[in-house]
């Protein structure tokens, strides 16, 4: 019996350590799938400030990497996409910071390819700081599905989403799973 469990013991050790899959039942475990840690995501941001409009989805343009691993962000066409090449759960993040004003609410939202929605987070307007937001979801991206992140604004007149290194605006995603 305790040599058993050294051997499972043993085996769950290397499994965390590769990031492998096991197939246990009350007796044995086999490994069924390895991985290590996955090196495909990017992080891209922009350089300059990007003008908000009132009550308008708006899509933010991205035209700097901080890293791409697998051609997930292009910073000469479609700039405001992160785009799956590899299918599997991914680990999708945002951060935005709007100018202070106190009137409305201030949206930062995750599209999936264009329509669906599968994130979102929003602070009240207020006029002596600046809207700081974040986001984050985990969702399965099958090759070619994209995310946009976006930002919505109700002021009454379009607000700026500053750009501030390293902080503002990040958009990323990073393979968490295949």
């Amino acid at each position: 019996m305790k040599k058993t469990l050294l051997g499972l013991l043993i085996l769950f050790s290397a499994a965390l350590a590769n990031a492998t899959t096991l197939n246990c039942d009350q007796v044995s475990c086999v490994s069924v799938g390895g991985g290590g840690i996955s090196n495909i995501g990017a992080r891209v941001y922009n350089t300059t400030n990007q003008s908000i409009p009132n009550s308008v989805n708006t899509a933010l343009t991205l035209n700097s990497e901080r890293y791409d691993t697998n051609n997930i962000h292009s910073t000469s066409s479609n700039t405001s996409r992160l785009t799956a090449r590899t299918a599997g759960k991914y680990s999708i993040f945002g951060t935005i910071k709007l100018d202070a004003n106190a009137t409305g609410t201030r949206y930062i939202i995750i599209y999936l390819n264009g329509t669906t929605k599968i994130g979102e987070n929003y602070a009240e307007g207020d006029s002596v700081d600046l809207a700081s937001l974040s986001i984050s979801v985990i969702y399965h991206l099958n090759v070619d599905d994209y995310v946009e992140l976006m930002v919505h604004q109700n002021s009454a007149g379009a607000l700026n989403n500053l750009a501030s290194p390293n902080h503002s605006p990040e958009f990323g995603m990073t393979l968490i799973q295949q």
